[in-house]
């Protein structure tokens, strides 16, 4: 059995990801904010699709 594991932190559309950008710079400029990750929801549909089309040995 072959196993692919993907744990994605955040998935964000297009219209998320201008959101998310306009918060970052409110809190930068504020002098707060955090480190955040996120990943493009058509950048995890593709790696989802290549786990599952993949042939070789398991995780």
């Amino acid at each position: 059995m072959a196993i692919s594991r993907l744990r994605f932190s955040w998935v964000l559309d297009q219209e998320d990801i201008v959101f998310a950008r306009k918060a970052r710079e409110q809190q930068v400029s504020s002098g707060g904010g955090a480190f955040w990750t996120w990943v493009d929801v058509r950048d995890a549909a593709s790696a989802c699709r290549l786990a599952l089309e993949r042939n070789g040995p398991g995780h």
